[in-house]
């Protein structure tokens, strides 16, 4: 599986994928039906990476990269998730980065 490229550029994250990762990322970021307990921010931070990957590279100004990496975070109603999803190789990424 290819690892999200996610570099610094002038005080943003940037985050290339290739366009089946980048299809397989947006699959998951659909909303979860379940009635479990969500932030609005985590909701709309996935809602802002979802319209942000339709117009690549995607770049995240790097004092928001923990609020993604909570978004990338799995629903407790889908348990125990595989660590190789796109979601997980992504989150990953961007906790590697270093401003």
């Amino acid at each position: 599986m290819t690892a999200p490229a996610v570099v610094i550029e002038g005080g943003y994250a940037v985050i290339r994928l290739p366009g089946a990762a980048r299809d397989e990322l947006a699959a998951s970021l659909a909303p979860c039906p379940c009635v479990a307990a969500k932030s609005t921010a985590t909701a709309e931070a996935r809602q802002w990476l979802l319209d942000a990957l339709s117009d690549p590279p995607v770049r995240v100004p790097l004092h928001e990269i923990h609020g993604l990496r909570v978004a990338l975070a799995d629903c407790p109603c889908r348990g125990p998730q595989p660590g190789n999803t796109i979601r997980h190789r992504l989150s990953a990424a961007l906790g590697k980065v270093r401003a």
